[in-house]
């Protein structure tokens, strides 16, 4: 099976993953990539790389009154985007025991980057790549989130980061069943510990970040990539894969009888039949 998409956008990719995934997208499949970040000279330095097969737009996702008009812009420029993938994050350092030590802007900012712009994504995103499909449920078309291992299982030290990972992933629940009749595919990317810029925060306080076992990141974009090409909605590499496959086997079915109350819910099904 070869990747279904022609014209990806990247949201989040000028470090780390977001930018690793664009490499390995242009690298591997006939695809366009749109990149975007904060950081413009990093994307002008990777558009300069990779010629007339990328774009970049400079703008923050944590900026969330922006999101719309950024996105109408794309889109209209780019119209045969079919894939829009969000990756940005950040990671940070928070110790409740030190409640006085606590910067509640930077956790707050934390939320908005994490999660609430991935909320600001499916809004402004889902008209778009639904506009796809005419009406047809053949899957043509795809939005993808990028959570965390820490989603399954939190670490102490980064409890707002891994909340907002696991409210991105209980988020593709939901929306996958909703989404379900449509053209549009929910993919879920779900990384174990890979050596990225992620946790140097911790790595400043002195957590020995760098002891714990590392998914080197040419391995992870293997995985993802061989994930992305068969089609998988839900690719876990790694130890995130062991969390996933322990967790969900019990989380997976509960879901199910809750959704299944649904469907016999004219209210909510009956136009979904």
């Amino acid at each position: 099976m070869s990747f279904l998409y022609k014209n990806v956008l990247i949201l989040g990719a000028t470090s780390g993953i977001g930018k690793n995934l664009a490499e390995t997208i242009l690298k591997r499949s006939s695809a366009k990539v749109v990149v975007t970040g904060r950081r413009e000279e990093r994307l002008k330095e990777f558009v300069n790389q990779h010629g007339g097969r990328s774009a970049y737009y400079a703008f923050d996702m944590a900026k969330l009154d922006g999101i719309e008009g950024n996105f109408n812009k794309i889109f209209s420029e780019h119209p045969d985007i079919d894939f829009v993938i969000h990756v940005a994050g950040i990671q940070r350092v928070a110790l409740f025991h030190k409640p006085e030590e606590l910067d509640i802007d930077m956790l707050a900012h934390e939320v908005n980057l994490n999660y609430t712009s991935v909320l600001y994504t499916l809004k402004y995103a889902l008209p778009h790549l639904l506009s796809h499909g005419g009406g047809s449920t053949k899957k043509n078309a795809a939005i993808g989130v990028v959570s965390s291992g820490l989603a399954i299982t939190p670490f102490t030290i980064s409890g707002n980061y891994a909340a907002t990972k696991a409210a991105v992933h209980h988020l593709v629940y939901a929306i996958r069943e909703q989404l379900n009749n449509t053209n549009v595919n929910v993919i879920e990317i779900i990384p174990p510990l890979v050596n990225t810029e992620l946790g140097d925060d911790a790595m400043s306080i002195g957590v020995p970040i760098n002891k714990l076992p590392t998914l080197p990141m040419e391995e992870f974009s293997d995985l993802v990539w061989k994930g992305l090409e068969s089609g998988e909605t839900q690719i876990a590499p790694g130890t995130a894969g062991d969390r996933v496959n322990a967790v969900e086997a019990v989380r997976e079915p509960l879901f199910r009888r809750l959704d299944d109350f649904l469907k016999n819910a004219d209210w909510w099904y009956k136009d979904r039949a």
